[in-house]
Parts: structure tokens; sequence; C-alpha cells
């Protein structure tokens, strides 16, 4: 268990990087899909495929573990906040504008990795 369970941590990284990338502007709105489809599978290149499985055991003290349960509760009010927020962005838009990609993607992209 050790260290690799703060792994999971990782998910409640990627909302914010949307919302980052909007405040930053320009080509910054796409900081999700460049570390989504650049930086992780890089990430994944250089640490290598993980062969060891949990024994039968350690799986059932893992189900037990509440830390993934509350990182999987914490994650649910972050999600539904970065719709509504993704909301008003759109909703603040003039008739004549449209909503940039820069809000599109990255929503939609991280609503696919969830």
């Amino acid at each position: 268990m050790g260290v690799a369970r703060y792994g999971f941590l990782a998910s409640l990284a990627l909302p914010p990087l949307v919302v980052l990338g909007w405040w930053l502007g320009g080509g910054w709105v796409f900081l999700l899909p460049f570390v989504i489809w650049v930086v992780l599978p890089v990430v994944d290149w250089l640490v290598g495929a993980d062969t060891r499985n949990p024994s039968p055991e350690t799986v059932a003290a893992l189900d037990a573990d509440p830390f993934y349960r509350r990182v999987l509760w914490l994650q649910a009010p972050i999600v539904i906040g970065l719709i509504i927020w993704a909301c008003s962005v759109a909703g603040s838009a003039t008739p004549l504008e449209f909503v940039p990609p820069g809000v599109r993607l990255p929503v939609r992209i991280h609503r696919g990795v969830q």
C-alpha cells in the first residue's frame, strides 16, 4: 500500500487544470489535453507496467480502507463544481460569441477520463 495509494489523489488535480488553463488564457486553455495526452503517457512509459497484483487478502484490506472512498467522495463535488463553472462560462457569452474550445474540450475530456 504505502506511497502508491497517494497516486489516486492525482484524480483531484485534473479539474483545476481546466480552470487554471482558462484563467491563464491563450494556449494554456489546452493544458488538460496536453497533460492527459502527452504528460501522462510519458510518465506511464517511464514508470513502466506494474506486474505485481495484490493478493486476495490485500484486496480485502484495500476495500476496507476508507482512503479510497474519501477520494471518490471528494471527487464528486469537484466535478459538479467544474460543470457548474463551465456552464457559467458558456452562459456569460453573448449570443454572437461561442463557448471557446478551450472550455468545451477540456471539460469533455475530463468527463471522459472519469
